[in-house]
């Protein structure tokens, strides 16, 4: 880099004498680059530039035009590794200085050094693939935990479906079907749906049973709108009276198949749960989904998606998300997120669309946070305001508690929707960020009304589901938001006064209380509870960690900590009624 000769004497170190006077007097760098010298060594302009060094005889290499020499930023440099030499010869003798029994600390130790942020691991944010025994790949983001663990399965063969010969061509073509090439005869095809509708008395039974049971993470469709439609198609007048359209048929079988689903009179995942989700599929297809979308598509889709998502034989949450996403691509073509789509409706109609809006949009973050996907919809679009509370008279088949839906639409604003925002980026999100949304949970749990809810005597499953559900979920989010943080201080010597400390406690904390909620669910009722898929997910999820935690820091656990992990697998080894995807594992 240099061009200095070498073993010269210093009494040699002169300019070598040349021919032309400029050789004798200038310095050969200056000479290169046509500078004006000072004829003094090491010359101000050579003393300017940072190379001192090298004058008179030597010269830089040139980096190309327009860059900066090689050695321009020496002196810098040289000072910023002078200074870390002396830091670093006081510690050594703060630290020798020290006696070994002190329990006090040398002063110099105690000055915080120079933060850097903590290293982001863009690729771990991105989720990953899961190819099955089809070759089928398929995306899990990075907040999908049990989801992604049991995709590794593979493909399962799915059952024959029953078998419904009138409708089954139609059934097979849903979602996109029935465009003006349909082989089918509609109206004889809306006549059939007709014609497999159960009894007057016991359609309301499912109905009930849905309400009482199966509607509390979504209820797309009011009660009083329920017993409207069921008016409305079990409906004694003539031939002239207004009939259901097939979009309602389908929203009604919809409820009947998840009102069967959560019947505790009947098996777990039966097969007339199946039979009227194919039904409610045909009925679906009769017209397509994409010409001229309504509310009641959008209804129909959020109905769908649940029961994907609740379990049995058709349980996917893949399926599950793409429906409610599909769902809430329709609610927005509509405008339901905009205050103005409901100002020129009559208000009852208007409670209506908002409320439908805040369920689908409250569905689709929870299950988007399961399989780790975003929404479309972002909070800063979102001018929708919170319909009233119905009135009573208006709830023929269960009583809802004044604020709680309200409440959980809050929830879903403050808490879920955030958190999808920032955790489901292509970039990881700060921990900073990561303990912020821990005390946005937290807050909104203090300031939340679901546990003051009134208990009642012999207290029924909707009652003691409004009052416990929520903060469930809000439980599974902290454990969500934590559990990246969770391994990163398993990776360290001691988690425990590592820089994600906070995190390992509070994923432990979490686990502990989910176990012990779920374990109040299944002791409370049972018959509904066990047949949820989703608290099976929540009690697997949470007994991975606390095995995690309890295994690797023995020494540190209380027996109360070990009595509630065993009393977790034993739940867990206890009951067969469990989601099939579940009882293979």
């Amino acid at each position: 880099m240099i061009s200095t000769p070498n073993d010269t004497p210093p009494r040699e170190l002169e300019p070598p004498p040349s021919g032309k006077a400029s050789r004798k007097t200038s310095c050969l760098e200056c000479h290169r680059l046509k500078l004006k010298c000072d004829k003094k060594f090491p010359c101000s302009s050579c003393t300017r530039r940072g190379c001192a060094s090298i004058c008179p005889t030597g010269t830089l290499r040139s980096t190309g035009r327009g860059k900066r020499s090689v050695m321009n930023n020496v002196p810098e440099l040289t000072t910023v590794i002078s200074g870390m030499g002396e830091r670093i010869r006081q510690l050594e003798q703060a630290v020798a200085s020290t006696p070994g029994g002190s329990s006090s600390q040398h002063p110099i130790l105690s000055a915080m050094p120079p933060r850097f942020p903590m290293e982001s691991h863009n690729a771990d944010a991105l989720g990953s693939f899961s190819v099955n025994e089809d070759g089928n790949a398929v995306y899990f983001g990075p907040t999908a935990g049990t989801e992604a663990l049991f995709s590794i399965e593979g493909a399962r063969v799915a059952e024959p479906d029953v078998a419904i010969h009138p409708l089954s061509d139609i059934r097979e073509s849903f979602p996109f079907a029935a465009d003006s090439s349909s082989n089918w005869d509609s109206d004889h095809a809306l006549g059939n749906l007709f014609a497999h509708l159960p009894l007057e008395a016991r359609a309301w039974s499912l109905c009930e049973t849905y309400y009482r049971n199966g509607c509390w993470t979504g209820m797309p469709i009011n009660q009083s709108e329920t017993a409207e439609l069921l008016d409305l198609v079990y409906i004694r007048g003539g031939e002239h009276q207004a009939r259901a359209t097939a979009q309602q048929m389908a929203v009604l079988y919809l409820i009947f198949a998840l009102g069967s689903l959560v019947d505790l009179d009947l098996p777990p995942y039966n097969s007339e749960a199946n039979l009227f989700f194919d039904l409610a599929c045909a009925a679906m297809s009769i017209k397509s989904l994409f010409e001229n979308p309504t509310v009641v598509t959008v209804q129909a889709l959020t109905l769908v998606a649940s029961y994907y998502a609740h379990g049995g034989e058709r349980f996917s949450m893949d399926a599950a998300w793409s429906t409610i996403s599909l769902a809430s691509s329709i609610s927005q073509s509509l405008g339901l997120h905009r205050e103005s789509f409901g100002s020129k409706l009559p208000t009852k109609v208007a409670s209506r669309c908002r409320a439908l809006f805040w369920e689908t949009y409250s569905i689709e973050t929870i299950y988007g946070l399961s399989v780790g996907r975003p929404t479309g919809t972002f909070l800063s679009d979102i001018s929708c305001p919170y319909p009233p509370d119905d009135p009573d008279d208006t709830e023929p088949f269960v009583k809802i508690f004044l604020g709680y839906r309200q409440a959980r639409w809050r929830y879903t604003k403050d808490v879920t929707a955030p958190i999808m925002e920032v955790f489901l980026k292509t970039t990881k999100p700060s921990y900073e960020t990561v303990l912020d949304m821990d005390q946005r949970i937290r807050k909104f749990m203090l300031s939340s009304p679901f546990e003051s809810f009134p208990p009642l005597e012999n207290e029924p499953p909707f009652a003691f589901i409004q009052r416990h559900l929520i903060p469930l979920f809000a439980k599974i989010m902290l454990l969500y938001i934590h559990n990246n943080s969770f391994v990163e201080a398993m990776r360290g010597g001691n988690p425990f006064s590592g820089p994600y400390s906070a995190s390992f406690l509070a994923c432990y904390r979490s686990a502990s209380e989910i176990i012990k909620a779920d374990i109040r669910n299944f002791t409370t009722h049972p018959l509904l509870f066990t047949r949820w898929w989703a608290i099976w997910k929540s009690l697997f999820s949470s007994a991975v960690c606390a095995s995690l935690f309890l295994f690797n820091h023995i020494e540190q656990v209380s027996r109360s900590s070990w009595g509630v992990w065993r009393l977790d697998i034993q739940v867990q080894n206890s009951h067969p009624t469990r989601s099939s995807n579940y009882s293979r594992q």
